[in-house]
């Protein structure tokens, strides 16, 4: 998890230095390994980073481009970015870090924005255009990582979190009548709205395009289609499903640092850490468990932890 905000200004001034660096200070926690903001020519850029991938300082954001044009900030992880990368270096592309953060600005100031489609994984992405004067922001198929936006006195503020939209000065924070009721009726307020009125969530699966002239244009490139069923048995349909979580699981163990499982005793996550064991090496696990043993479900996660010899720890909550 990363955090990026930023926003486009026709003035780059230190005092918008500071804003979009107090931005990144409000989301520090999605990203305490090494925080960044630079000034581009009309826009401000900062990120908040948790290293997974490259843990070098090469790897840190604010990323430019080689050739100083584009620059991006991006928070999520490409599960396919070393096969895109083989074929960006097949076609002359050289790499200076080990990042798929690399390999997103690489493949987009190349291909454009068409490419997004080629991207397998969970992202936001905020994309400055240098010479065009264009600013683009990017959300997941399923919207996984959040992305949020306004726009204030001219100019389009983003960020991760709302909070870090809130601390830009002058912001209003109009409370949204139906997104009260949306949050007591779900639980949760549906994209595109948030609980203010000016602020909204950049939507699954979408792109947000901003001109030089400050146009703002909003594009689904993305959506689930709703084919007829394959006639398969049942059978079939298991080894479908298990060869697809397989490979799913694979993927998100591409990583620099140590991972590890939330094991809670039920099926997902019992499947989870059965498919983790397959792919790699010991694997650790911990659970919370509790005094009150009509909530406490840490005898089923040790069963699991046992199965599959994992490094398992437990932690108790006591009641009162």
């Amino acid at each position: 998890m990363c955090g990026i905000a930023g926003f486009t200004t026709a003035t780059p001034t230190n005092e918008k230095l500071n804003i979009v660096q107090a931005m990144v200070e409000a989301i520090r926690h999605r990203g305490p390994d090494a925080q960044g903001a630079l000034p581009l020519n009309g826009a401000v850029f900062g990120h908040a980073r948790l290293s997974i991938i490259d843990l070098s300082e090469a790897g840190n954001q604010p990323f430019i481009s080689a050739n100083g044009r584009y620059a991006l900030v991006f928070n999520g992880e490409i599960y396919n970015f070393r096969s895109i990368r083989r074929r960006l270096e097949n076609n002359g592309a050289h790499f200076r870090t080990q990042t798929d953060t690399e390999v997103v600005m690489e493949l987009l100031s190349r291909e454009g924005m068409g490419a997004i489609e080629q991207l397998n994984g969970m992202f936001a992405i905020a994309l400055w255009d240098n010479e065009a004067g264009t600013l683009d922001l990017i959300r997941d198929r399923i919207g996984k990582k959040p992305l949020y936006y306004t726009q204030h006195q001219g100019e389009l503020l983003f960020a991760s979190e709302l909070k870090a939209l809130l601390t830009y000065p002058g912001v209003p924070r109009n409370i949204r009548p139906d997104a009260v009721y949306d949050f007591f009726a779900y639980q949760y307020v549906p994209d595109p709205k948030t609980i203010f009125s000016n602020i909204y969530k950049l939507e699954p699966g979408s792109r947000l395009h901003r001109t030089r002239e400050g146009q703002v244009i909003i594009r689904r490139y993305w959506a689930p289609t709703m084919a007829e069923p394959e006639s398969v048995t049942m059978e079939q349909a298991k080894g479908q499903l298990l060869e697809l979580l397989d490979e799913a699981t694979r993927e998100r163990m591409i990583s620099d640092v140590p991972l590890g499982a939330f094991l809670s005793g039920g099926v997902d996550s019992s499947g989870i850490v059965a498919l983790m064991a397959k792919n790699g090496d010991t694997v650790t696990t911990c659970s919370i468990g509790f005094t009150n043993r009509d909530f406490n479900e840490t005898e089923f996660a040790q069963a699991v932890a046992d199965q599959y010899q994992t490094d398992h720890r437990v932690h108790t909550v006591h009641d009162g």
